[in-house]
């Protein structure tokens, strides 16, 4: 597949691309600024300022600047920087759907690492198979496959059917992640994330 054949050059404003780095800044980012929202409007409707009240490393999140993150200036989120030092493998570019990046914004702080976890593992191998649990990836079967290539906007201009990845990961393993690969591109694309029970109305 060549730079013109990119699957998903037909819907632009669908995805965010860039580095991993870049991805999951931005997942980190707008999480915790969707937090400093929702604390202010607490603090407002019991007019008295919570933040004072929450331990100091749910403080530095909410107040620093997560997306500076060198030596000098390191991100509040320490987790974001530890998952930055271990870059390795491929490193594939990411592709993500906004629709996703806005999902990560209502979860709980351990799957938003997780998810930021998986994202780095993807990167470096986007088969899955360096995955905490690679047992939990599979491929979508040919129905699966036509219903997402309509769902979004993906068709290979190759010939050959998209391939879609789903693992099971989350809170008691109730939310899936669904991905393509762009291998000429040098690009994992992420599609989906969330509970199962929506992922199979997607899926009919």
């Amino acid at each position: 597949m060549s730079k013109k054949d990119d699957v998903f050059t037909d819907n632009p404003e669908l995805f965010t691309t860039g580095s991993f780095k870049e991805i999951a800044t931005k997942i980190n980012n707008e999480w915790w600024e969707d937090k400093r929202k929702q604390l202010s409007r607490l603090s407002g409707s019991l007019n008295t300022d919570l933040i004072e009240f929450l331990p100091e490393e749910l403080r530095q999140g909410l107040l620093g600047s997560p997306e500076e993150f060198d030596e000098e200036n390191p991100p509040d989120d320490s987790f974001l920087l530890h998952t930055f030092k271990k870059e390795k493998g491929k490193g594939f570019e990411v592709r993500c759907s906004n629709s996703l990046i806005k999902d990560t914004m209502k979860i709980t702080k351990k799957e938003k690492e997780e998810t930021i976890e998986i994202l780095h593992s993807l990167s470096a191998e986007p088969s899955g198979s360096s995955l905490d649990r690679p047992n939990n990836v599979k491929m979508m079967n040919k129905q699966g496959k036509r219903t997402l290539e309509k769902t979004f906007g993906v068709s290979s201009r190759s010939g050959s059917s998209t391939i879609f990845y789903q693992y099971k990961c989350g809170q008691s393993l109730r939310k899936r992640l669904i991905w393509t690969i762009e291998e000429n591109l040098n690009r994992v694309v992420l599609l989906f994330y969330g509970e199962r029970a929506r992922m199979n109305k997607i899926w009919r």
